[in-house]
C-alpha cells in the first residue's frame, strides 16, 4: 500500500472513530483535552485543504505517449454552482465529475462540525431572569417609545443586501486558527456558493438538499 493510500485511509478511520464516539453518549468524555485539541486541527485541517482540482476520468489508463512515458491524467478545476472555475476552498457545494479521497474526508468532516462543536463549545444553559421594569413617563408611557422627530435634512437609511462573498477573509494556516473560526468562514464560503444560480437541474437539487 502506498503512503499516501495509507495516510488517506488513516484519515478515514479517524473520522469513523469520531462519529461513532459523538454518536454514543460518554464516549467523549474519556477524551482528554489534549486529544479534543487535535481532533479540533484536524478537522480544521481537513476542512480547508481538500484540493480544488479533480480528475476528469479516473477510469482512463494512463497510456504510454509519443515519446514512451506515461501521460498522466487529465486534471480540471471542480467548478461553482454557475458553471464558473473554484473561486476558493472546496465545500460540499463544489461540483466535479468525481472526487478525490481529501475531497470525500472534506464532506465527511463538515457532516461531523456541528456535533463537534457542541463537544467542545457546549451550549449554555438558559437562565430565567426577572423582566427590567423601566421607569415610566408622567404619560404612563415608557420613554423608549417617545417618538422622534425624523431629521428632514437627510434621507432615510436604506438597508441594501450585502453578498457573503464580501464577508469572506482569507483562512490562513488551519493549525494557527480556532475551529470554530474556521468553521465560520467555511459556512460563510458555502453561503457565497448558494448566491450562484446553478447550471444544471442536478446542482439545484443539491443546493435544496444542503438547504
Amino acid at each position: 500500500v502506498s503512503e499516501v493510500g495509507t495516510h488517506a485511509e488513516l484519515r478515514m478511520a479517524s473520522l469513523t472513530f469520531l462519529s461513532s464516539s459523538i454518536s454514543h453518549i460518554g464516549v467523549v468524555d474519556t477524551l482528554t483535552e489534549g486529544q479534543k485539541s487535535t481532533i479540533s486541527s484536524l478537522l480544521g485541517e481537513w476542512l480547508v485543504t481538500a484540493n480544488t482540482s479533480c480528475i476528469a476520468n479516473p477510469g482512463a489508463s494512463s497510456g504510454l505517449t509519443l515519446f514512451g512515458s506515461a501521460s498522466r491524467k487529465q486534471m480540471v478545476l471542480v467548478k461553482e454552482l454557475d458553471g464558473t472555475g473554484s473561486q476558493d476552498i472546496f465545500t460540499i457545494l463544489s461540483i466535479g465529475p468525481h472526487y478525490s479521497t481529501d475531497q470525500i474526508i472534506n464532506v465527511i468532516s463538515f457532516s461531523l462540525l456541528f456535533h463537534w462543536l457542541n463537544v467542545m463549545y457546549p451550549p449554555r444553559s438558559h437562565t430565567t431572569h426577572a423582566p427590567v421594569r423601566r421607569p415610566l413617563s408622567q404619560a404612563g408611557h415608557s420613554p423608549i417609545a417617545t417618538p422622534t422627530t425624523p431629521d428632514r435634512g437627510r434621507s432615510p437609511a436604506i438597508a441594501t443586501p450585502t453578498s457573503f462573498s464580501k464577508l469572506l477573509t482569507p483562512i490562513g494556516g488551519p493549525r494557527k486558527r480556532e475551529l470554530k473560526l474556521i468553521a465560520l468562514q467555511y459556512c460563510l464560503r458555502i453561503l457565497d456558493q448558494w448566491e450562484r444560480k446553478p447550471s444544471t437541474c442536478s446542482d439545484d437539487d443539491l443546493v435544496m438538499a444542503v438547504s
